[in-house]
């Protein structure tokens, strides 16, 4: 589970990347418009979602299975 964590942070921080490199280029065809900064910030709030998604499972396993998962930590 903590991979999938890992991974989506890696996805925001690759966007967030993406995204400066390439809004301050000169050319028009080079550089973003508006849809593709809308489409990273789309991207981005997925992989927030998906974050919480995950804490919440991880919280809901332990508050039910807390025996099972205690090697979690």
């Amino acid at each position: 589970m903590w991979s999938f964590i890992e991974a989506s942070e890696n996805r925001i921080s690759d966007n967030k990347k993406y995204e400066n490199e390439n809004s301050n280029v000169q050319e028009e065809d080079d550089g973003l418009d508006e849809e593709d900064l809308l489409v990273l910030k789309e991207e981005n709030k997925n992989e927030f979602q998906l974050q919480l998604d995950l804490g919440e499972i991880i919280g809901a396993l332990f508050k039910t299975h807390k025996q099972l998962v205690s090697s979690v930590i």
